[in-house]
């Protein structure tokens, strides 16, 4: 064998390899451009199918949001009515607390009456003071009073005053 055989002999077998090579790159380029092919067909039918959907959504919101804005001034008319109610129940409560102020007033009348009352028969009851454990001479305010507030103090502002009801004349039987 000459050197020239050699060589042709040695071009043949690189040259097998890089169709070997060169081939099965093509191969793989072709699997590569199918796959890819399939991919963006995928991608563009899923998009297609999102913008329908998003169309409907769109739709879906519009029609959503009119009946939310219905449903708002519908919120919007009772918080108003409520606020008229508010109002109303703020002038009943100020009322309850003159009352409850006035009662308490009262209260404290009873008590100052009730101690002078007793201050007043205990002393001819002197002697049963004595007898008693609890008894005793004490002849000075009530413990723990506090003097009245004045007349007509109200640290909370006026308040409307009720109408009262008409008195009906009761029957003697």
């Amino acid at each position: 064998m000459s050197q020239l055989d050699r060589e042709v002999t040695t071009s043949i077998r690189i040259s097998k390899q890089l169709q070997l090579i060169v081939y099965s790159a093509m191969i793989a380029f072709i699997v590569l451009a199918a796959y890819g092919f399939f991919l963006v067909n995928s991608l563009t039918r899923d998009v297609n199918v999102l913008a329908k959907e998003v169309a409907n959504m769109a739709q879906t919101v519009n029609r959503e949001v009119v009946a939310i804005s219905h449903r708002m001034q519908d919120i919007s008319s009772a918080i108003t009515e409520m606020d008229g109610n508010m109002g109303q129940m703020s002038v009943n409560i100020r009322s309850m607390a003159a009352d409850t102020r006035s009662m308490a007033v009262t209260t404290y009348n009873m008590q100052r009456d009730m101690w002078s009352l007793n201050q007043n028969v205990s002393a001819p009851f002197g002697f049963m003071n004595q007898m008693v454990p609890w008894g005793g001479v004490n002849q000075g305010p009530y413990p723990g009073s506090v003097p009245a507030p004045p007349p007509g103090f109200s640290p909370m502002p006026p308040v409307q005053q009720r109408q009262a009801a008409p008195a009906t004349p009761r029957s003697r039987d």
